[in-house]
């Protein structure tokens, strides 16, 4: 019997699983123009069922030992909103706002809350479903686009798809996050292997058709990561595998130019990692915070502020929005969840490996894209979900299954 298996009245996982399905159902519906205000506060509306659960099911104990981080999170905001070197408009109180929601709900008030291995099984199959869901609609309604992914001579850019979402990058974080839950059943013999092999060629194909680099070079990893700590042989062969791919695009003109010309974007071609473009545009964000004044670097130039600059770096985004002190949460939270992952994965080692192929995605994918943990866009939400939440909770009720195995030995004794 696996660790965390315990049955619960109550699932946090089912609970952010279920407001990202309505956040993505209303972004599919929305009229066009509703991007802003009222985009904003109908996903804060969503939200409401995630406070309301947060609060019946609080296991607060003592607010005292945790009322200070909370009371420097808000001055530290405040600060930072203040020497905002642009005007601060109410996106950013929004974001603000999202951000001490979700800190309250699922740090201060759910500290001890606990989720099961089978929760978490449950969740890997939602996400598959609705990988294979947004991956039929990609080829069913943007078959002209998505069919021209194996032609060498279309140019990837203006051709990305993206499904029924509102980009290509967050149609790749869906289908990764699918792939790697598709993975790990293989792993674990939840599916039979024919239905692995179609699923994952349907979620594959599609993931090539986003062109989402940061997507596509993230998962591999997290899925090398999860092949790791399942089998050490299958990891060899898997890189033996992958070595002779590549062998073959380097040499055949034909695949050299869809993998690394159209795919990848030109990205690894003559050497170079980065195109022009956004190398610049990353020195300038790391210049920009560079030569801000003391309190700049301290807290940030504001979220206006940061605005000005191109983005597609999590990291430089939160050192030049909130400073050096924000950017230190960010990174304590990141550490929050890794540790929660690795002590998952002293007790079951798959599950762990699941939880820390997550997180190695997550971290991958924010170097070259903006989702951010916590923010209120839905897709640093699902990135903080994945992340930091259900390795928390998994964590938690992994420890509480080792503390009653515990307890009943001793009482056998």
């Amino acid at each position: 019997m696996e660790y965390g298996q315990k049955a619960s009245k109550n699932n946090i996982i089912k609970v952010m699983f279920i407001y990202w399905i309505s956040v993505i159902i209303w972004q599919t519906i929305r009229p066009v123009a509703n991007r802003s205000l009222i985009d904003s506060v109908v996903k804060i509306s969503l939200f409401f069922p995630v406070l309301f659960y947060g609060w019946k099911n609080q296991n607060l104990k003592r607010f005292d030992t945790i009322a200070p981080y909370f009371l420097v999170f808000l001055l530290t905001q405040m600060t930072t909103l203040i020497f905002d070197s642009g005007e601060v408009g109410i996106s950013s109180l929004i974001t603000i706002i999202f951000m001490m929601m979700q800190i309250v709900i699922f740090l201060i008030f759910l500290p001890e809350e606990k989720a099961s291995v089978s929760m978490l099984e449950t969740l890997c199959k939602g996400l598959v479903v609705v990988g294979v869901v947004m991956s039929l609609y990609n080829v069913i309604f943007n078959w002209g686009r998505f069919r021209l992914v194996f032609s060498v001579s279309v140019n990837a850019y203006g051709n990305e798809c993206k499904s029924f979402l509102y980009s290509n990058h967050e149609f790749g974080i869906y289908l990764s996050a699918a792939l790697l839950s598709l993975l790990w059943f293989y792993f674990k013999k939840r599916i039979k292997e024919i239905f692995v092999l179609l699923i994952g060629v349907l979620l594959i194909v599609n993931l090539l058709s986003t062109y989402s680099r940061t997507a596509i070079l993230g998962l591999i990893a997290a899925s090398l990561i999860l092949v790791f700590f399942y089998s050490k042989k299958t990891f060899a062969i898997v890189l033996s595998v992958i070595a002779v791919l590549l062998i073959v695009a380097l040499s055949n003109d034909f695949v050299n130019d869809l993998v690394f010309g159209k795919i990848m974007k030109g990205s690894f071609v003559e050497g170079e990692v980065l195109d022009e473009e956004r190398g610049n545009m990353y020195a300038q964000e790391w210049a920009a915070f560079r030569s801000g004044s003391l309190m700049q670097i301290l807290f940030g130039q504001g979220y206006v502020g940061a605005a000005k600059y191109g983005g597609h770096d999590a990291y430089l985004i939160i050192l030049l929005t909130g400073g050096v002190v924000m950017f230190g949460f960010f990174a304590f939270m990141i550490c929050f969840g890794i540790y929660q992952s690795f002590k998952v994965l002293k007790q079951d080692r798959g599950t762990g490996a699941l939880l820390f192929g997550y997180q190695v995605f997550a971290l991958l994918y924010m170097v070259a894209q903006t989702p951010i943990l916590f923010y209120s866009s839905m897709d640093s939400f699902f990135i903080t979900m994945i992340a930091i939440l259900v390795p928390f909770y998994i964590s938690n009720g992994i420890h509480d299954k080792n503390e009653e195995k515990d307890g009943d030995e001793s009482r056998s004794n």
